[in-house]
């Protein structure tokens, strides 16, 4: 499998975990759509769209260990947090939970941070790298933008 299908597959995993993010499944947020590979510009995220998640893939360091034929990705993910322009501080600190909750503990309640793990085989480790808070416009949506590190394993021969 390329590393290209490998970081689709595990872009589909993490989207379909960030749909779990409803009030219905106990967490704060009631996230209407996760964007993936169709991401919606200006005037497409409107008010009744919202809350919303746009995946975007960034740079993707591969390299060759010595042994074994193995590569191993060392790609960014970046995941911008979209809401209403009208919300206060608190709710969009609770989105950012639950986006963590999520992908980490695949629960609004858990108490566990290895879930990441079961989203895709190849993952070997999905740090967060840090965490841009939105830029609070007067009369427009709020974004936050967090990046992850995510590392996995591929073999070099299924390129």
């Amino acid at each position: 499998m390329s590393v290209v299908a490998v970081r689709a597959e595990i872009s589909k995993g993490i989207r379909d975990r960030l749909k779990t993010i409803t009030d219905a499944n106990g967490y704060c947020t009631n996230v209407k759509e996760v964007y993936f590979d169709k991401i919606p510009m200006g005037l497409a995220l409107r008010q009744d769209k919202l809350p919303a998640i746009l995946l975007i893939q960034g740079v993707d360091n591969v390299s060759r260990t010595e042994l074994g034929g193995c590569l191993i990705g060392d790609w960014e993910l970046e995941l911008q947090l979209w809401h209403c322009g009208n919300i206060g501080d608190c709710e969009m600190n609770r989105f950012e939970a639950d986006v963590f909750r999520a992908i980490y503990a695949n629960s609004a309640t858990a108490q566990t941070n290895s879930q990441y793990r079961k989203i895709h085989p190849k993952i070997e480790r999905m740090n967060p790298d840090r965490i841009i808070p939105d830029l609070n416009m007067m009369e427009a949506n709020r974004v936050s933008i967090v990046f992850f590190r995510i590392s996995y394993r591929t073999q070099l021969f299924d390129l």
